[in-house]
C-alpha cells in the first residue's frame, strides 16, 4: 500500500474528530494554549528514553520548548499572569506566560 493512501486514509477518519477532544492540562505546557489555538505538542527523547525537551507547535512553529527544570518556572509565570488579571487557558493568558518565558 502507498503512505500517501495510508495518510489521506488516517486524515479521513481522523478529520471529523477535530476540535472534539480536551486538551491534557496535566502536561503544564499544553495547559496554556486552548484548544481551538493548539496545533499540535511533541516531546523528543534522548536515545537511553529520558526526555530531552517537550513543546508546543503552533502555526507550523516550534513555539516554546520546556526542559524538565523549566516546569517550575512555567508554574511561577502561570501565578503571575493569573495574578495580573488574566484568565487561565486563554490565548491572553498565553500570550502573558510565553512572554515572561522568553524573558527567562
Amino acid at each position: 500500500m502507498d503512505i500517501q493512501c495510508i495518510i489521506e486514509e488516517i486524515q479521513a477518519e481522523i478529520l471529523p474528530e477535530f476540535g472534539k477532544g480536551l486538551v491534557a492540562d496535566y502536561i503544564p505546557a499544553l495547559s496554556l494554549i486552548p484548544g481551538d489555538k493548539l496545533n499540535g505538542y511533541a516531546i523528543t527523547y534522548y536515545a537511553d528514553g529520558s526526555i530531552s525537551q517537550e513543546g508546543i507547535f503552533k502555526d507550523d512553529e516550534f513555539l516554546y520548548a520546556q526542559k524538565e527544570s523549566e516546569k517550575r518556572k512555567i508554574d511561577k509565570h502561570k501565578e503571575f499572569c493569573e495574578e495580573i488579571g488574566f484568565t487561565s487557558k486563554t490565548e491572553k493568558f498565553a500570550d502573558c506566560v510565553l512572554e515572561l518565558m522568553k524573558k527567562d
